[in-house]
């Protein structure tokens, strides 16, 4: 890690930890691992940071890895409060969790602009992103507290959009080996790139996959989402669409009024976002059925 990059990180760790009870900490270790993402052989791997999360006994445990949006893991604020939220609910149901932090380790910060002042940087991110999740899911096949065989991915936004390439058929092969460990099931929160014009055409998969949605959301918006994923079906993926009439863009993360952020968007796109405590509920409810279906004993 360049000495930049370290600093970077330990402020936003000092962050994080002033934003948390010593409770909480006593339940959360910071890890390091590397990305798959070779750098384009011109240096080492990016040194990956890890928030890890899990229950306070021996025990083997399914685990999930989750992908943060464009905001980056840690603010202003500490932990984002809507990946801490989810963090306490799937360890009190028995899952480890290790939160994959993309950015401050690159010395990057917020890119919810890039998207649209340079398209071609912000999908490389993504690309590298994907390569980051399969980092965090073999660093978990290597614990002695993690089942093998129920490790999945739950991703926001930008991290939703990297589930949907993360997922997509011959990806998990392409880049994690054929024949190797993968995820068993995957969950993605109002993705980006789900749409049938951003997906690589006859876009299919093989992980389960759960997507929730907004009906109102103006960010990712619902419409094209909806028919991207009727065309995956059609072609034999495994995809369940969730949409939640009236919600917005994290609807899930907790106590956020409904508020236009101050960043650039794509044409036809205004970046609300805010909680819908009806869909939030729900989707505390139908997240741990699914995982449970797929990664439960």
């Amino acid at each position: 890690m360049r000495y930049r990059e370290a600093i970077a990180y330990l402020i936003a760790l000092i962050l994080f930890c002033g934003g948390y009870s010593s409770a909480a900490q006593d339940a959360h270790s910071v890890v390091h691992f590397p990305s798959l993402d070779d750098n384009e052989s011109r240096r080492p791997a990016t040194m990956l940071a890890g928030h890890l999360f899990r229950p306070l006994d021996d025990s083997r445990r399914p685990a999930l890895v989750f992908l943060h949006g464009c905001g980056g893991l840690i603010g202003s604020r500490g932990l984002d409060d809507r990946e801490a939220s989810w963090a306490g609910e799937l360890n009190r149901l028995g899952y480890a969790v290790l939160m994959v932090d993309s950015y401050a380790p690159r010395g990057i910060g917020n890119t919810c602009s890039l998207r649209v002042s340079d398209p071609g940087q912000w999908m490389s991110l993504m690309q590298r992103r994907e390569r980051d999740a399969y980092g965090a899911l073999r660093f978990l096949l290597a614990q002695p507290f993690v089942r093998p065989d129920r490790i999945g991915m739950i991703g926001w936004s930008q991290g939703g959009g990297v589930v949907l390439l993360s997922t997509r058929a011959g990806e998990p092969a392409r880049l994690n080996a054929a024949g190797s460990a993968s995820f068993r099931a995957a969950v993605a929160f109002y993705p980006v790139l789900c749409s049938d014009n951003e997906q690589t055409p006859g876009w299919s998969n093989e992980i389960p996959l759960l997507l929730l949605q907004g009906a109102s959301d103006t960010w990712t918006q619902a419409a094209p989402c909806q028919r991207f994923v009727e065309s995956a079906v059609a072609r034999g993926a495994k995809v369940d669409i969730q949409l939640y009439p009236g919600a917005h863009h994290a609807f899930d993360a907790p106590n956020t009024p409904l508020q236009l952020l101050p960043v650039q968007s794509p044409p036809g796109t205004l970046p609300y976002i805010g909680t819908d405590p009806a869909a939030r509920r729900n989707a505390f409810e139908r997240v741990p059925a699914f995982l449970a279906r797929y990664l439960g004993n």
